[in-house]
């Protein structure tokens, strides 16, 4: 090959490169590429700049080390110090001995700082207290309350709420005290007064009082509120006799049927002794108030009935009404007779009976 051939070979080779560098430029920058190469080329100089600089070295690592380790000393000569703590969850030992600064007075100085406390009008509060426990046994007193004791005792007065002394005297003679040689509530009471207080009968209310209560100046009334009648059930309790009641049907096996009386035109009267009657009306001829108590039928206003002791008196007495029913005295254990009053028309009978 000739020397001018050569130059054109090499004329030829260096142009197809420089277009072939002109279609790759060309093609970066239409596609953005570039971009990517410059960017590139910017982290690598920031990287570069990091390594030299001082605070991000090896030196600056070391240097955080070391404050770490000096931290962790630090904390271990803490930890160190507090011993064995207790833990959450685990029971608290205490001292012996409090510490310094714990403790206090004893428990009837506090007592006496707390009651000498000053209330907002400058009283002390023990003194209030005090006065309070006044007003409300002085409100007690004034409207006739049940004993705070919880006996057989209210208390009637004519004081005013405020004059109430702190002598004033609750009765507490309990049940338990009665005796079965007690002629009555009176002996009773006369005989365990605690304070030389003597009791008598008011007749205007029935009951026992005292006045007083070892307070001449105390113009207040006690009252006892047991009846002749507790009484002599409480004496009978304790000397264990049988307490009489009025009958309880005790089944018809267990009573003796007597005469069978029929209702009539007027008031009923029927023979005795008894413990009770039945009563069986077969039918009203009466405009009445008629009723079904589930599968008991009863007549309204058909009329009442009462049983009469052997003292010749009457109870309380009882309406009637059920077409078939039993009745007993309230207040005796057997009666004489049981009188009847009835409208007119009533066809059925009453058959007393007795317990056997």
């Amino acid at each position: 090959m000739s020397v001018l051939q050569y130059l054109q070979q090499l004329i030829s080779t260096v142009a197809n490169t420089l277009a072939f560098v002109s279609r790759l430029l060309t093609a970066l920058v239409t596609s953005g590429w570039y971009l990517v190469i410059q960017d590139a080329a910017v982290v690598t100089t920031d990287i570069h700049t990091l390594l030299e600089d001082p605070s991000c070295g090896q030196e600056a690592q070391c240097t955080m080390l070391s404050t770490i380790i000096s931290d962790l000393a630090t904390l271990s000569s803490d930890l160190a110090a507090l011993g064995n703590p207790q833990q959450t969850g685990s029971p608290v030992t205490l001292p012996t001995t409090a510490p310094p600064g714990y403790g206090g007075a004893s428990a009837s100085a506090i007592a006496t700082a707390v009651w000498d406390t000053a209330n907002y009008a400058g009283q002390a509060m023990g003194d209030t207290m005090r006065s309070l426990v006044y007003f409300f046994d002085g409100i007690n007193s004034n409207l006739a309350f049940p004993s705070p004791t919880g006996g057989p005792f209210v208390i009637s007065a004519n004081i005013g709420p405020f004059n109430v002394e702190p002598w004033l005297f609750t009765p507490d003679y309990g049940l338990d005290s009665i005796l079965t040689t007690d002629a009555d509530v009176g002996a009773w009471l006369n005989r365990v007064a605690a304070r030389g207080e003597t009791w008598s009968y008011d007749s205007d209310v029935e009951l026992w009082r005292t006045f007083g209560l070892g307070q001449p100046a105390n113009n207040t009334t006690w009252y006892c509120t047991v009846s002749e009648i507790q009484f002599k059930w409480v004496q009978a309790q304790l000397a264990g006799s049988t307490v009489r009641v009025p009958p309880i049907w005790p089944g018809l096996a267990n009573v003796t049927l007597g005469a069978p009386v029929a209702f009539g035109s007027g008031p009923l009267s029927v023979p005795g002794p008894m413990h009770g009657i039945l009563v069986s009306i077969t039918s009203v001829n009466q405009p009445l108030p008629h009723y079904w108590y589930g599968t008991s039928e009863a007549w309204g206003k058909l009329g009442g009935l009462t049983f009469v002791d052997d003292n010749g008196d009457s109870e309380e007495y009882q309406l009637f009404g059920f077409v078939s029913a039993v009745y007993t005295p309230r207040f005796m254990t057997e009666a004489t007779s049981c009188q009847i009053r009835n409208v007119s028309g009533i066809v059925g009978t009453v058959t007393p009976w007795t317990i056997t």
